[in-house]
């Protein structure tokens, strides 16, 4: 098991949906995690950092970038 673990998607849900029992069993076995979420969800925030504790997610950090509009170029300088 790894001491920390990080963890990357672009819509909040997608870790809950995709690898929540993952999650959960690596925060069991005392794996420090932390997330990033790529697009920004407004009032969606408030329900991923609930689904964040009890997934056992140490930390969460949201990126704010819009969603359905995510390419590389809004990340990779001209």
């Amino acid at each position: 098991t790894p001491k920390r673990s990080l963890m990357v998607f672009a819509h909040c849900d997608d870790i809950a949906i995709g690898i929540g029992g993952y999650t959960k069993l690596l925060h069991a076995a005392g794996s420090e995690t932390t997330s990033i979420i790529l697009t920004d969800q407004g009032a969606r925030k408030g329900e991923e950092l609930q689904a964040s504790k009890v997934l056992g997610i140490k930390k969460t950090v949201f990126l704010g970038f819009e969603d359905g509009n995510f390419t590389e170029s809004n990340i990779v300088p001209a």
